[in-house]
């Protein structure tokens, strides 16, 4: 089932999801207000939320893609009845501004949530074999390892911060938005969880304030680990700035517990696909995630 609960697509983006949803080797389900736009909303809230729940009761969708991101899905969170989507469990799939709605539903209509693609994403082999391993294999323990990009910029270069191996329930998203969760009913624990966090075109003293806010609102307290993903176009264009190694390795570095940036996700091509709530572990040396399924 194909929604676009935030952002509008347009009719060749809409191609581009539907071929994509060909590639995973899945049909498509969307309703006729897929290419709505009121504003920079994919329709009005009315219509995005009716949009969801057809997606949900349709007996013929076994699971939701969300065809990209942009911005609203905060807009809808406390407009939403959670029982009625409870009564209809499915798997839903997206990132960057879905991480509200992922985490509203995970938490509120107890329905399985991934982050991974959305319908634009690009499906590379590298995303193609993660996207199967987590909702095609039935294997009790998966192993996710990170993409090689071996590139020459420094935003693509993994490393570790502090080095070690965590087990906790998987939980996360992008920075912005959990940021801007805190202090709301959607807000989630982090209390012994395994977090990954990745952004987008943010500068290093933005990523500063949002790690600053996390830090102040004691969700990094209890976390077990911390998976940063590849933080594509949020190096300083300012010569008098920190480098972002410099910010998040200052900002996390503290907190003494395994950390890891660079992992391939994000807003960047060879995306892994999380499945939030999953118990894992996590190894700093071998730069994998494994993914226990009890």
């Amino acid at each position: 089932g194909l929604i676009t609960p935030a952002g509008p697509i347009t009719e060749a983006q809409l191609e581009t999801v539907l071929s994509n949803v060909k590639k995973l080797g899945l049909n498509a389900h969307y309703s006729s207000s897929v290419l709505d736009r009121v504003g920079y909303f994919a329709g009005s809230e009315a219509q995005r939320i009716s949009e969801l729940y057809q997606a949900f009761e349709n007996p013929n969708v076994k699971a939701i893609l969300c065809a990209r991101g942009g911005y609203g899905t905060t807009t809808l969170l406390d407009k939403l009845n959670y029982a009625r989507i409870a009564r209809h469990p499915k798997q839903l799939i997206g990132m960057s501004d879905i991480t509200a709605l992922l985490h509203a539903l995970h938490k509120y209509a107890q329905t399985p949530v991934y982050h991974g693609i959305v319908g634009i994403s690009d499906l590379t082999p590298y995303t193609l074999e993660c996207f199967g391993k987590i909702f095609f294999e039935q294997n009790s323990n998966l192993e996710l390892k990170s993409f090689d990009f071996n590139s020459d910029d420094a935003l693509y270069q993994p490393y570790v911060i502090t080095h070690g191996k965590a087990e906790g329930a998987l939980t996360g998203g992008n920075l912005s938005l959990l940021a801007s969760l805190v202090g709301t009913p959607y807000d989630t624990d982090w209390t012994d969880k395994l977090v990954f966090l990745e952004d987008v075109n943010e500068a290093p003293y933005a990523i500063d304030r949002m790690l600053t806010q996390l830090w102040l609102g004691g969700k990094f307290k209890g976390v077990r680990g911390l998976i940063l993903g590849v933080f594509a176009g949020c190096e300083a264009r300012d010569e008098n700035s920190f480098r972002l190694r410099e910010t998040i390795t200052r900002k996390l570095q503290p907190l003494d517990i395994p950390t890891v940036y660079g992992f391939s996700f994000g807003h960047i091509s060879n995306q892994a696909t999380f499945p939030i709530g999953a118990q894992a572990v996590f190894d700093t040396e071998r730069f994998s995630l494994n993914i226990l399924r009890r």
